[in-house]
């Protein structure tokens, strides 16, 4: 790597902190770990020790991962980086509450480890690549509703609307394609990269994000197709279900 990317490991089992510490050590990566929630927003709200990726458990010493990723995203220099939960809880509910604080993956134990350090390298291109391809639709402007894909900019009535990377860049893919509908695999593959197909329940938590932060009734353009996928609608009798 041209540039040694920089883990934080929040994690409460010593064997395993260790055992991933060696393990992206080994792949390259500089890696520090802490069984402390509170620990690590100090090392995030830091700029000469803040990481570019954050593996977080739920169970820890102190405050929660939960709680962890919320303070994560309240805070400045902590409300883009990315955060990817590895915990044994595996209940759908869990799941969810994750990914709506924020985090961009959740992966339950017991895990592969190739197939986590292919996750945690999709999530740093994403991190730092490029999200939204030059081509098809850049603009869109319609009803009090602007998107701007090369501004990377939405308003809604002149106010401008924060989104993530990851909402923009679902947003993005959507608008590009214009009243197509986008099968879940193809959003999936765009947005989180090839190893994420099947992870359907990331659209409905994504989707739910953006549709709220637009509002009535410019959430509604963005369409669920039954059993296919979604679509962004121009009509402005536009219906979405989830």
């Amino acid at each position: 790597m041209s540039e040694q990317k920089q883990i934080l490991v929040v994690e409460d089992n010593p064997n395993l902190a260790e055992m991933l510490s060696d393990y992206f050590h080994a792949q390259g990566y500089g890696v520090y770990s802490t069984d402390r929630g509170e620990e690590a927003l100090e090392r995030v709200a830091d700029s000469s020790t803040q990481p570019d990726l954050v593996l977080l458990d739920v169970n820890l010493t102190g405050i929660d991962g939960f709680e962890t990723c919320r303070r994560l995203r309240q805070s400045r220099l902590g409300r883009h980086l990315p955060v990817l939960f590895l915990t044994e809880r595996r209940e759908r509910a869990d799941r969810l509450a994750g990914l709506d604080l924020g985090a961009v993956d959740y992966v339950t134990k017991p895990f592969r480890v190739p197939e986590l350090l292919a996750r945690v390298r999709a999530l740093l291109r994403r991190a730092t690549g490029i999200l939204v391809p030059e081509q098809k639709v850049r603009q869109l402007d319609m009803n009090n509703l602007s998107i701007d894909l090369d501004a990377r900019r939405v308003k809604v009535n002149g106010e401008d609307v924060h989104l993530t990377r990851t909402e923009f860049a679902l947003l993005a893919e959507l608008v590009e394609n214009l009243d197509k509908v986008l099968t879940h695999d193809e959003l999936l593959t765009s947005v989180w990269g090839p190893e994420y197909v099947g992870t359907h329940h990331y659209l409905y938590v994504y989707l739910g994000r953006i549709r709220e932060k637009l509002g009535e009734p410019y959430g509604n353009y963005l369409e669920t197709v039954s059993n296919m996928g979604y679509r962004f609608a121009t009509s402005e009798n536009s219906a979405s279900s989830t």
